[in-house]
C-alpha cells in the first residue's frame, strides 16, 4: 500500500477521484460529492488530497475543504472491495497530522443524509452530530421572483479596489476575521467559475451573495444582509436578482445549501422557488479534546 498527499490534484487525478466517487455512490446508493477544488482553502500550502494506492490502483481518498483558519471539512471514499481493512483510518491519521501543522481545531466529517452507516462511523471516529444541511434546487416551473419588494441592485465585484466593501460586509454579516474575509475575496476574484455580488440600497452596500458556475450548473453560497436590513425582504430581493442574472446565461440548475437549524433562511429560499432535494450530516471531531 502507498499513501500520497497533494496540495492540488491535476486533471488526470480528478478523473480518478470522480471515478472512485461514482463507484462508491452506486454501491452505497447515495449522491455524495467530494470538494476537490482547493482554490478557496485558507492555507495555500496545506495538503488537501490524501490518496491510498494498491500498486497503481486508487482504492481510497480523503478530500479537505478548508476556507476557514481553524476548521476543515473532510469527505472520504473507499472502494467497496477494500473496506474494513483500516485504509480510511490510515488516511485520516495523515489528515490529522496535516491539520495539527496548521493548528486546526475541528474536523467536520460530511456524510450524505441517506448513508446508512453515518451514525456508526461517527461513533467509531468519536465525532458527534454537529448539524444537518439541506441541499436545495431551484424550480424553474414557477417564477416566484417576478416582483421585488425593495429598490435594490446587485453589482458584481470585478476589481480588488472593491475589496474594502466586501471585507467590511463579510466581517459584519458573518463575523469573519479580517484575514479570512480577505482570503475569500481574493480567491473568488481569481476564480474562473466563482463570482461575488454586492447588494446596494440607496447606493449603500447592505448585503452580499456569491455563485459558483460549473458548465451550466450554478451553486449559490455566502448570502447575507446586514442585521439592520433583515426581516424586510432585502435578502429575498438580492437572491431573486441573482436568479434573474443566472437565467440570462442559460443555466440548467441553481442550487444552494442551508443549515437545518436556520428555519428563517430555509423559508426564504423556499419562498423564492427552491425545493429540498437531499441532506448532508456533519459530524464534528475536536482535535484539542
Amino acid at each position: 500500500m502507498k499513501i500520497e498527499k497533494k496540495i492540488m490534484p491535476d486533471t488526470l487525478l480528478v478523473e480518478q477521484l470522480r471515478a472512485l466517487e461514482s463507484k462508491c455512490n452506486a454501491y452505497d446508493k447515495i449522491q455524495s460529492s467530494a470538494c476537490i477544488d482547493v482554490s478557496m482553502n485558507y492555507y495555500e500550502d496545506m495538503n488537501s488530497i490524501f490518496l491510498m494506492y494498491e500498486e497503481d490502483k486508487l482504492i481510497s481518498f480523503i478530500s479537505v475543504f478548508a476556507p476557514l483558519k481553524h476548521e476543515i471539512e473532510i469527505c472520504g471514499f473507499t472502494d467497496p472491495e477494500y473496506r474494513e481493512k483500516g485504509y480510511f483510518s490510515m488516511l485520516l491519521k495523515e489528515v490529522i497530522n496535516e491539520a495539527n501543522k496548521f493548528n486546526i481545531k475541528d474536523l467536520l466529517f460530511v456524510f450524505d443524509g441517506k448513508f446508512s452507516h453515518s451514525e456508526k462511523l461517527g461513533k467509531k471516529l468519536n465525532a458527534k452530530l454537529y448539524l444537518t444541511e439541506y441541499f436545495l434546487t431551484y424550480s424553474f416551473k414557477d417564477d416566484k421572483c417576478n416582483k421585488l419588494k425593495n429598490k435594490v441592485v446587485i453589482k458584481e465585484v470585478q476589481h480588488s479596489t472593491e475589496f474594502p466593501i466586501v471585507i467590511d460586509l463579510d466581517k459584519r454579516i458573518f463575523k469573519e476575521d479580517e484575514d479570512v474575509a480577505i482570503s475569500m475575496a481574493k480567491a473568488i476574484l481569481a476564480s474562473e467559475t466563482r463570482s461575488q455580488y454586492v447588494c446596494y440600497h440607496d447606493k449603500k452596500p447592505i448585503g452580499m451573495i456569491n455563485v459558483d458556475i460549473n458548465n451550466d450548473e450554478a451553486m449559490i453560497f455566502g448570502l447575507g444582509v446586514l442585521s439592520e436590513y433583515r426581516g424586510k425582504g432585502y435578502a429575498k430581493d438580492m437572491l431573486c436578482l441573482l436568479i434573474h442574472e443566472l437565467k440570462k446565461v442559460d443555466i440548467s440548475s441553481i442550487s444552494l445549501e442551508v443549515d437545518s437549524n436556520n428555519p428563517e433562511a430555509l423559508a426564504l429560499y423556499m419562498s423564492c422557488g427552491f425545493e429540498k432535494v437531499k441532506s448532508f450530516e456533519y459530524y464534528r471531531m475536536d482535535l484539542h479534546d
